[in-house]
């Protein structure tokens, strides 16, 4: 049996102007004012599949709503996550409290107070607002949210199931625009399901795993070894409906496996509810997470009244103005598109950018149909749409994927594959956070080699845990033990890895991306190379099946928290007469199917030099010379090294290109090296864009590693002397495609480093 793969239903966006390929989904943007001074929110309206209309959903049905505010200042906020969450900088660890959270960030108390006096005009009634001023609750009737939201409300058979949705875009009077960003709870056709995983075998002839693992099985397997328990940490599980037997049944499975009882206290978020049917969830989420962890400072069970998005919208706000957990576990979601049209991802993207600004990490599955999410509640692949499962896919959440978890006789870990149902991709909606920056596949890279999406943004999982049910976890179920597999395993594998992290570094750990993103390809991830899921092959490296790999729990405890130490011993800066303005550690350039680091993009340091009206960009590099005869070294089938910056609001660059034959040795010469300059741009999905705008002219220092690059002042801005050249940085590729590559494969970042004065010199 296996836990819950975030089914939800799938929904289209009515009276759509566009649409993405392979027939995924048509999206209509949100109107601006019409001349009755309504202004159409995130909400948009739908048009559930397979559902029989049943006419308007009637006048007096109740409904419970939320307004979901917009944050203030959303990337001031996501530019204080990262000084505050990756290791090495100098705010590293300076999260927020709630209360500087709400001070800096929140809805203003006015904006608040206007979307309640609103609702209470409308004859809203039990109008509430969350601590944190990002949502507005209240209670109303199916005629009462028409009214005040521009809308209406339909009624439908789906599937066997009586269901209602809006038809339109839910709107809001042109006063409240710049506050109100999307309103939930207009449907309730979207939510999660309950589904099974049982193993197919408990005897696989060859294969060394068990039919199940119990925590301790766990333990040997990814090597705890010293590593403290979650003694210190307090951690949380999203669910939702009647828990009695789910704490019963935690008390058994700590009993059998002689494991310390747990404190657990219950958060309830919503009217309570008698609902059973996911019970079985609840139990490998709460046995798993506890369980892996040892014992945790406390377990908090955030227990919501149904699975609907704007219910379980409200259970992750409460995770985060509440802060009373280090960490949680959501082994559920649903096809991304369905939380971007109903709104709910802007509403679940703001809490867990909250969280992540606290130190708080939430950890998802990332779904059990392979590359692509489930439109019905199946299991296999392909079992749906070409697309990712959120929140997995919220830059602001670790997304977990699956493997088939192999030991040896006694129990140690032997190996892992990609397990096949697995989930992961590439976010159609969601933009690729700096921390898989030089890790995760670029922008139109993946998309474009598999022919899945038109565009790249964040990819998913970030790392991968256990969950095959053939070697699943031993759950107790209704005082029953039965195996339970899915990536509803993996997810509460991996908050009960990051409890004891946490209290092994005495809760100082916060926001796990950016930390976990740093130690990529070192000890503390078994990097996961056999296996796919469909179409996504398992590689060396970071993959779309994934990610970076499973935990080694021991090796990733002594280095975690730790920034990247300067490998010595590689030749020393050479970028006089240039002014260095960025530097980064050697060792961190692992381009998507290299093994190992890449000297050539490998990046140490930079600069800026200006001589009249030329300015001249230096980028040093540990090593331009392992090719054959001396002859610069090749990643791919050529490297591509970008030197960038900002002036007067534009970023420029300045690049070179060393395209290769395929056939390249000591006497065969290389192609000659293309020089560029241009601006940086974002896409649509929010990759970056580099514009090549004309040729520049530069050389390459193979004996010191340094490509340098000159164009004239007058096409990169024309900055005078005396003007700062802010945001200094690079970025290196490996070029995939001969000659000259059709697609990048990112290597390694720099910056932002500090400005650079025209005229300068050093």
């Amino acid at each position: 049996m296996g836990g819950i793969l975030g089914r939800r239903r799938r929904l289209l966006a009515a009276g759509a102007a566009m649409a993405v390929p392979l027939g995924l989904l048509g999206l209509a943007p949100p109107a601006h004012a019409s001349t009755t001074g309504w202004v159409a929110t995130a909400t948009r309206g739908l048009d559930l599949q397979s559902a029989t209309a049943l006419g308007p959903a009637p006048a007096t049905a109740p409904l419970t709503v939320s307004v979901v505010l917009r944050l203030r200042d959303r990337s001031g906020l996501d530019g204080l996550i990262r000084q505050t969450s990756t290791p090495g900088s100098a705010s590293y660890g300076r999260w927020l409290t709630p209360s500087q959270f709400e001070a800096s960030y929140s809805p203003t108390p006015a904006q608040a107070r206007a979307v309640a006096a609103y609702l209470g005009s409308h004859g809203f009634s039990g109008v509430s607002v969350s601590p944190n001023r990002l949502l507005v609750s209240a209670e109303g009737t199916v005629a009462q949210v028409e009214s005040a939201f521009h809308t209406s409300i339909g009624a439908y058979v789906q599937r066997g199931r009586k269901v209602y949705a809006n038809t339109s875009a839910a709107s809001v009077p042109s006063s409240l625009a710049p506050a109100v960003g999307a309103v939930l709870g207009l449907n309730d056709a979207a939510r999660v399901e309950p589904t099974t995983n049982p193993p197919s075998s408990c005897t696989v002839p060859g294969v060394g795993y068990p039919c199940t693992y119990n925590p301790q099985g766990f333990w040997k397997a990814y090597d705890v070894a010293r590593t403290p328990t979650g003694y210190r940490t307090a951690v949380a599980i999203f669910a939702e409906g009647n828990l009695t037997q789910v704490v019963k049944d935690l008390r058994t499975e700590e009993a059998a496996n002689r494991l310390p009882r747990v404190p657990v206290t219950v958060k309830r978020v919503g009217v309570a509810s008698p609902d059973t049917s996911a019970a079985d969830e609840w139990d490998l989420d709460t046995q798993y997470s506890t369980g892996m962890a040892g014992t945790v400072k406390r377990l908090y069970i955030y227990d919501t009244t149904t699975l609907t998005d704007s219910d379980i919208a409200r259970e992750f706000n409460a995770f985060a103005w509440q802060d009373v957990a280090r960490a949680g576990s959501a082994s559920f979601g649903e096809c991304e598109n369905e939380a971007f049209l109903d709104g709910s991802m802007l509403a679940d993207d703001e809490a867990f950018a909250e969280a992540a600004a606290q130190g708080q990490t939430v950890f998802a599955s990332a779904g059990d149909s392979g590359g692509f999410c489930a439109v019905a509640p199946t299991n296999g692949v392909p079992a749906g749409e070409p697309d990712v499962n959120y929140p997995a896919a919220s830059p602001y959440v670790v997304g977990v994927g699956g493997t088939t978890l192999v030991t040896n006789a006694n129990g140690t870990y032997k190996d892992e594959t990609a397990w096949v149902a697995g989930g992961g991709g590439v976010s159609y909606f969601e933009s690729q956070p700096y921390w898989q920056g030089g890790v995760a596949p670029p922008t139109s890279t993946v998309c474009a080699s598999v022919a899945v999406s038109p565009g790249c943004g964040r990819t998913v999982p970030d790392i991968a845990m256990d969950a095959d049910p053939d070697s699943g976890a031993n759950v107790y179920v209704s005082g029953t033990p039965e195996t339970v597999g899915g990536t509803s395993l993996a997810s509460p594998l991996s908050l009960g890895v990051w409890a004891r992290l946490e209290s092994a570094h005495r809760n100082r750990l916060g926001f796990a991306s950016p930390a976990l993103y740093q130690q990529y390809g070192g000890p503390g991830f078994h990097d996961v190379v056999l296996g796919d899921t469909g179409p996504y092959p398992a590689t060396p490296g970071y993959d779309l099946a994934t990610g970076m790999g499973s935990f080694n729990v021991a090796r990733m405890n002594a280095l975690i928290g730790k920034a990247p130490a300067r490998v010595t011993g590689g030749p020393a800066p050479s970028l006089a007469p240039a002014c260095t303005t960025f530097t980064d550690p050697y060792g961190d350039s692992h381009p998507l199917g290299s093994t190992g680091n890449v000297d050539s993009l490998d990046i140490r340091d930079g600069g800026f030099t200006t001589s009249g009206r030329y300015i001249t960009a230096r980028l040093g590099v540990e090593s331009l010379s392992n090719g054959p005869g001396g002859t610069p070294q090749l990643a791919g089938d050529g490297d591509v090294w970008y030197v960038t910056w900002t002036y007067d609001h534009t970023s420029h660059f300045l690049s070179a290109e060393y395209p290769g034959t395929g056939v390249e040795t000591s006497t065969t010469p290389p192609l000659p090296v293309d020089f560029s300059y241009g601006t940086v741009t974002k896409s649509a999905t929010g990759g970056t864009l580099y514009n090549s705008q004309g040729s520049a002219t530069g050389s390459l220092d193979l004996k010191h590693g340094v490509i340098s690059v000159t164009a004239p002042a007058r096409v990169l801005g024309n900055p005078p002397a005396g003007a700062s050249l802010r945001s200094t940085g690079a970025a290196t590729f490996e070029s995939v495609g001969t000659p000259a590559g059709g697609l990048l494969e990112a290597a390694d970042t720099a910056g932002p480093g500090k400005a650079y004065t025209v005229g300068r010199s050093c």
